[in-house]
């Protein structure tokens, strides 16, 4: 098949299973690496050289199993020069997807061999069977340096971690949720992300020990350690006055999405980025309206109507402001003529949600 594609575009399929009585998953690399030799060997057009290996490893939606043995992980290789997809073919070119389903062995020491070529990992399953230490986490990553995004949830700790430093180069989207009694600083602490463009955070912060008034800088100092371009901050759950949101925004000047769901915002830190005299003001500002969206969830501890009063009659942000789409839910609560405002501003979408119902 392969000798005889010629100038076809070959698009290859193939599927591994593994015997879920099986305790350490099979490599499957070396077969794997035997396929894409024969590619090589049989298809003159191909050159080595051009040709890369990505593999994601997924728990979040693993092949349909009636075995029981759970959780499962999907490891999924993609073999192609880089401007070569599945929507994309070009002539002469050789796309190979391999996938398989195998039981998961925590700290991943049976996909350990995949480091070189894992790209993509999450380790999210659906049911939330997989609940890993941040030792577990840690080992995890460091297995894997070239990772370009990963998803993680954290239940525990061991309470063993050592404070060491874990660079990933590659890494642009963590994505990192956790057990409401786990306190996630220990590992924004020991990673460095200077690839960093978009994070997302999703969890309940009550760190052992903390006082009432205490601030939680892990994530500002992981912001600042990294020293990203960040463009997309996505937070779930979490106290912003509790991690600093406003110094946060005020480190992050490139950041176009910013996305808060189910956290808790009060009117001091809401009216301090309208207020010309706070130190962070302009960083704030500069920061605010630079942002293409801003999605707004079941965050209304805040007098939300107020707050918008004042930045919709705000004539500097409106001259200012870049925001093509806002998204605000629920609306109930907020007076027509705020909304009227709003309205009035040029974006391209303003999504506002009344409990059930949704307006666009």
């Amino acid at each position: 098949m392969l000798s005889r594609a010629k100038n076809c575009y070959l698009f290859v399929i193939i599927d591994f299973i593994d015997d879920p009585a099986v305790e350490v998953p099979l490599n499957v690399l070396r077969y794997v690496q035997g396929i894409l030799d024969t590619a090589l060997e049989k298809n003159p057009f191909l050159n080595a050289d051009e040709m890369q290996l990505k593999v994601a490893v997924d728990a979040k939606a693993p092949f349909s199993s009636s075995i029981e043995s759970s959780p499962l992980v999907t490891e999924h290789y993609l073999w192609a020069r880089p401007d070569v997809l599945p929507e994309n073919p070009l002539v002469r070119s050789v796309l190979v997807h391999i996938n398989r389903s195998t039981n998961i062995i925590y700290g991943l020491e049976g996909h350990a061999n995949l480091g070189p070529y894992v790209k993509h990992l999450d380790l999210r399953s659906t049911n939330d069977t997989i609940n890993l230490s941040f030792e577990e986490c840690l080992i995890i990553l460091s297995n894997f340096p070239h990772l370009e995004d990963c998803a993680l949830r954290v239940g525990y700790s061991t309470n063993t971690l050592e404070e060491e430093e874990l660079t990933l180069a590659s890494l642009s989207t963590p994505h990192f949720e956790w057990e409401e009694n786990s306190d996630i600083g220990v590992l924004l602490d020991s990673l460095i992300a200077p690839s960093l463009t978009q994070l997302k955070l999703n969890g309940l912060l009550i760190p052992r020990g903390f006082l009432p008034g205490q601030r939680w800088n892990h994530l500002l100092i992981f912001i600042l350690r990294s020293s990203p371009a960040l463009s997309a901050l996505e937070l779930t759950k979490i106290d912003c006055t509790t991690v600093d949101l406003l110094s946060c925004l005020a480190s992050c000047k490139y950041l176009r999405r910013l996305s808060l769901e189910n956290c808790f915002l009060d009117e001091k830190l809401m009216c301090s980025f309208l207020d010309e005299w706070h130190p962070l003001y302009e960083d704030a500002k500069r920061t605010m309206m630079g942002l293409n969206v801003l999605a707004l969830d079941f965050c209304v501890v805040f007098d939300f109507e107020n707050v918008l009063r004042l930045a919709s009659s705000n004539v500097t942000l409106q001259k200012g402001a870049q925001l093509s789409a806002l998204y605000i839910f629920p609306c109930d609560t907020i007076a027509q003529d705020v909304l009227d405002s709003i309205r009035q501003l040029p974006l391209e979408t303003f999504e506002e949600r009344f409990n059930q119902q949704k307006h666009v």
